[in-house]
Order: C-alpha cells, then sequence, then structure tokens
C-alpha cells in the first residue's frame, strides 16, 4: 500500500482540488479540436479533472497506479452513471499500454515519476498523429513542498522539461504559469508554489 492508497478516501474533501482540476479542465477545452475523440488521464487519482471532461470525448481511460485511488474512482463512476470513463491501474514507468490516444493530459502527477523521459516516450508512442499532451504541475521549487526524502522532482525547470519533450518527439505550443498553491511546508509555514499548464504536440 502506498500513501496515495491511505489518502484517496479522503481526496475530494479539499475544494482547492477542485478548483485546480476545474482550471485545468478549462485549459484542455480551450486547447483540444473536435476530432479529438479518446483521451487518457495519467496520475488520475479519483479522476477530478476526467470528471470535467467526460462530455469532451468519446472515451477516456483514468490511469493511476495507487490502487485505493482506483478503487475510489470505480465507485463515483458507477454513483454518477457516467458511461464512458475506465479506470486503469498501471505505473507507465514499470507496464505498457497498447493503446492509442488523442489527448493524454496529467494533472499534479509527473513530479512523482522517477524517469520522466521513459514516460514521455511512451505517451508519445500512446499518442495520435498531431496528438496533444497536457501537463500541470509544480515549477522548479527548493524541495519543500514534499521535504527530505521525497524521491520525485522538486517541481520543473522549463527549459529542461521542453528539452524532454523535444527528445521524445513534441513540440511545445503553450507554457504558463496560471496556478498559485498554498501548502504547509514541511518547516510548518505556509509558503505559495507555482504550478505551470503546458501544452505539447506530437511531432
Amino acid at each position: 500500500m502506498n500513501d496515495f492508497d491511505n489518502k484517496a478516501k479522503f481526496w475530494d474533501n479539499d475544494p482547492e482540488k477542485h478548483k485546480r482540476a476545474k482550471l485545468f479542465a478549462d485549459k484542455i477545452s480551450a486547447g483540444i479540436n473536435r476530432n479529438d475523440k479518446s483521451a487518457m488521464e495519467y496520475g488520475c487519482g479519483t479522476g477530478l479533472v476526467s470528471f470535467c471532461l467526460n462530455d469532451k470525448f468519446k472515451n477516456i481511460a483514468l490511469c493511476d497506479s495507487s490502487q485505493g485511488m482506483i478503487d475510489t474512482l470505480k465507485m463515483k463512476i458507477t454513483e454518477s452513471g457516467i458511461g464512458n470513463m475506465k479506470p486503469v491501474l498501471c505505473d507507465l514507468e514499470k507496464d505498457d499500454m497498447n493503446e492509442k490516444f488523442d489527448v493524454i493530459y496529467s494533472l499534479m502527477a509527473m513530479h512523482h515519476v522517477i524517469n520522466i523521459e521513459k514516460v514521455l516516450d511512451k505517451f508519445r508512442k500512446m499518442l495520435s498523429e498531431n496528438g496533444s499532451l497536457f501537463i500541470a504541475d509544480l515549477e522548479k521549487e527548493d524541495g519543500s513542498f514534499h521535504g527530505t526524502g521525497f524521491k520525485g522532482h522538486n517541481g520543473f525547470d522549463r527549459d529542461m522539461l521542453v528539452t524532454f519533450l523535444e527528445n521524445a518527439g513534441f513540440n511545445t505550443v503553450e507554457y504558463e504559469v496560471f496556478n498559485t498553491m498554498k501548502k504547509k511546508s514541511t518547516d510548518g509555514l505556509e509558503r505559495e508554489y507555482k504550478l505551470f499548464f503546458l501544452h505539447a504536440i506530437c511531432r
């Protein structure tokens, strides 16, 4: 069991998570076109972003490596009666998905991915021609967001991330700081952390 399994049942209790998901979903909606039929959310958690986008796509695969998140998501989908969303237990650092999508999106999940280049390469292979990748995550921070012992990334440097995307076969068409979140850091002080929005297209 990982830490997110324990958090899953209470994940949706935070109204800021809902606001952030809606803001990201609105940015995605503005960047897709009418021909985009299939989508995947990576690191979906309880599906807050995809619930905002379920009427935009014919099919959405919601992928997460936490069994607890997937279980909570399944319950939410059943209760909502939505029929075009499919939960998938998956970690692309270890697993493969032999599916194609028009759009892939991820909110606050990529900084947990150790091998960014490997996962971006898999995204590229899973996207259809001219497919879109949308990422919203932390800009580079001082490590206080998660504290010592965190094995992921302390946010991302824009130039380095764009280079990773180019090496994987993407062109970045939009990048902006679109949100600021407040969080108590490990020293007990409330700090502000900037979140970026990125849209890249397969070459």
